[in-house]
C-alpha cells in the first residue's frame, strides 16, 4: 500500500471548514460579551435610576453598602430586574449580594440556567 494521498480538493474542503468553526467560536464569544454588557448596562442603570445618580459612577466591584442601598433597596432592585430581564432571582441569593459585580454574576447564572433548560 502507498503513502496516503489528500487530494487538494478535499484539504481545501477541511480548510474552509475549520475556519468557519473558528469563526462560528469567535462569533459565540463576541455574542456573549454582547449580553454580558448589555446586563451590565441594565443594571447600572436600575441602580442609578433606584439611587438617582449617573451610571456610570458605578462599577461591578462597587459595594452595595458604600453607594447606600441596604437590603430593602437590594430586593427592590432585584425585583425591578426580575421584570426587565423575565428572570426569577432566587430568595436564598439576597444574603449574598455584596457588590453591584455579585448582582450581575448571579443574573448572568440564572440567564444561563434558563437558556440550557
Amino acid at each position: 500500500m502507498g503513502p496516503l494521498t489528500v487530494s487538494g480538493s478535499f484539504m481545501h474542503k477541511f480548510l474552509i471548514t475549520r475556519q468557519l468553526a473558528a469563526n462560528q467560536v469567535e462569533f459565540l464569544k463576541i455574542q456573549q460579551y454582547l449580553v454580558e454588557k448589555m446586563n451590565q448596562d441594565i443594571v447600572f442603570k436600575e441602580i442609578a435610576g433606584y439611587l438617582k445618580c449617573d451610571p456610570g459612577t458605578i462599577t461591578p466591584a462597587t459595594r452595595l453598602d458604600v453607594l447606600g442601598i441596604d437590603s430593602l433597596g437590594a430586593i427592590t432592585i432585584l425585583y425591578d430586574l426580575e421584570d426587565k430581564l423575565d428572570i426569577e432571582v432566587p430568595n436564598e441569593v439576597f444574603d449574598s449580594l455584596d457588590t453591584v459585580g455579585d448582582i450581575l454574576t448571579q443574573i448572568e447564572l440564572i440567564i444561563a440556567q434558563k437558556t440550557q433548560t
